[in-house]
């Protein structure tokens, strides 16, 4: 079955394997703009359903992959009926997302400016790099994970709130809201390895790293959700770097973390290869970050591009920077 007989059948059938109290709801499927790329949402609406009103969103690229994997359709909806049920409580929990408190809710992540150019269109937005910084409101946290929304133009007018405001404010909450993880990557794979059912033991073997001790750190925040943003801010950079004792290389292995390691490790042009050659292999397009290489000098309290692709063929300006402090 190809994707597009499948989004049809999905769409039709997905009420059967639904709960009795969802019989009344209708289907929508639509196109949502995502990070890198646009995707097929579908959701489920309710008579009761009004705008602002938390509704979980399944989407269709995923649920064909599932089924490319089981070859059957029923078990594809069974278990996206189970995601949706899941999802309505959890959106019964966040209700009707009011948008009160922008100055406690704001926080900032970073796009690949190259891939997100109809998003950055209808969002406030600043460059930085080869990147753009866009921002999001938290509806909330906890033991769900983040419930965010992006801050488009007509959130902006909602919040009354311009982008240098936004900046400002954001620049203030992401790391109060989301907090910042700086680990050895030894450690992070190792808690991984433990999350996933490996014994303790059996994961220090497994992480053991050739060459420099903990030469290698990951920068994210403690939900591991748009972390690499994090490397804008000057004094984590400095802190890592004094720690090291050397300037640093960063890889952006997603937009929820960046890699750091003592400039001089690798070549600058190896550097970027590896980091494409991850970016296809093993990152998800819409975590998809960057491919380049980035250089921070710690005299100069300076991040630069080192190497990589640049976008410099899309007519972007790619230059060096200060972090925020």
């Amino acid at each position: 079955m190809d994707y597009i007989t499948f989004k049809k059948m999905a769409a039709e059938k997905i009420l059967d394997y639904m709960p009795e109290e969802f019989k009344g709801y209708t289907v929508e499927v639509e196109t949502v703009q995502k990070t890198n790329r646009n995707m097929d949402g579908l959701r489920l609406m309710s008579p009761c359903t009004r705008d602002g009103m938390a509704v979980p969103v399944v989407y269709l690229e995923y649920m064909y992959r599932h089924y490319k994997g089981t070859g059957s359709i029923s078990i594809v909806l069974e278990d996206t009926a189970q995601l949706l049920v899941a999802g309505f409580a959890e959106a019964g929990k966040i209700g009707r997302i009011s948008f009160t408190e922008p100055e406690k809710r704001v926080i900032m992540s970073l796009v690949n400016t190259g891939q997100n150019v109809e998003m950055l269109q209808h969002v406030p937005n600043r460059q930085f790099h080869d990147l753009s910084v866009v921002y999001r409101y938290i509806a909330e946290t906890g033991m769900g994970g983040v419930s965010s929304v992006l801050v488009n133009n007509n959130v902006a007018d909602i919040l009354g709130m311009d982008e240098v405001q936004l900046f400002k404010t954001a620049k203030r909450n992401t790391l109060e809201l989301m907090g910042l993880a700086v680990k050895p990557l030894s450690e992070a794979m190792k808690e991984i390895l433990i999350n996933e059912g490996m014994a303790e033991r059996d994961a220090e073997v497994f992480v053991k790293l050739p060459g420099k001790k903990n030469s290698v750190y990951v920068i994210t925040n403690k939900a591991g959700w748009n972390g690499a943003v994090c490397m804008m801010y000057d004094a984590v950079l400095q802190k890592l770097a004094q720690k090291m004792g050397s300037d640093m290389v960063l890889l952006p292995s997603s937009v929820n973390e960046v890699l750091a390691a003592p400039a001089g490790i690798e070549t600058p042009e190896s550097l970027a290869g590896m980091v494409k050659e991850v970016n296809i292999a093993a990152v998800e397009e819409e975590e998809r970050l960057s491919d380049n290489v980035y250089y921070y000098d710690m005299g100069l309290h300076n991040l630069s591009v080192l190497a990589g692709t640049a976008y410099e063929n899309k007519g972007l300006e790619i230059s060096s920077c200060k972090g925020v402090h």
